[in-house]
């Protein structure tokens, strides 16, 4: 008899156990709430323009990463490094890592993780 499993998360972790489970033979049901798979990563088209409105970025190369981006025939970009902050109407250099950098570096790892 085939395994079957049930994996309620469309997003990268409940993808990649998907497509794990299936290349070992199980038949897997996937949930998802949203009418999209991916999770946080969903990119929208706004005319010629494409626009993030969650996750973007790949740190590293991971295998596993790579693999469920191949198996959903999907593809990644190269971004540039180039930040520019949009205010009063017009862009503006920032140096959006040099600022990050400094900042993380103020962190005390002895104190609880929180957002900035």
């Amino acid at each position: 008899m085939k395994k079957r499993a049930v994996i309620i998360g469309g997003g990268v972790a409940g993808l990649s156990a998907a497509h794990l489970l299936v290349g070992a033979g199980c038949e897997v049901t996937l949930l998802e709430a949203k009418p999209h798979l991916g999770g946080r990563i969903h990119t929208i088209t706004a005319g010629a323009q494409l626009i993030e409105l969650g996750a973007e970025f790949l740190h590293g190369e991971s295998q596993p990463m790579l693999d469920v981006i191949q198996a959903g025939e999907l593809s990644t970009d190269t971004v540039s490094t180039d930040y520019k902050l949009f205010t009063q109407g017009r862009f503006k250099p920032v140096k959006l890592l040099e600022k990050m950098s400094k900042i993380l570096h103020r962190v005390d790892i002895r104190h609880p993780d929180f957002s900035f």
